[in-house]
């Protein structure tokens, strides 16, 4: 949706401050059963725990908005740059 969409909706949708866009990126293997299933090599420490996304996603939606942000990427400890 454009943003001149939204602006034009304003009345029927609200205040636009109330809405927060925001881009993750989950750059590693969720650990579930169907990953598992699939590449049974990997171990669990090589895949990300839904619960620790899960509290990422938490942490973006109730930011102190003093210190916002609107990119996150999700990444794993011992990735090497």
């Amino acid at each position: 949706m454009r943003r001149d969409d939204l602006t034009a909706n304003r009345e029927m949708m609200g205040d636009l401050r109330e809405f927060h866009v925001a881009w993750i990126n989950v750059d590693e293997m969720i650990d579930m059963p169907a990953i598992h299933e699939r590449l049974p090599q990997l171990k669990e420490e090589d895949m990300f725990k839904p619960s620790a996304i899960a509290d990422t996603y938490w942490h973006l939606a109730h930011q102190e908005p003093s210190v916002w942000t609107l990119d996150i990427d999700v990444r794993p400890f011992e990735e090497k740059f």
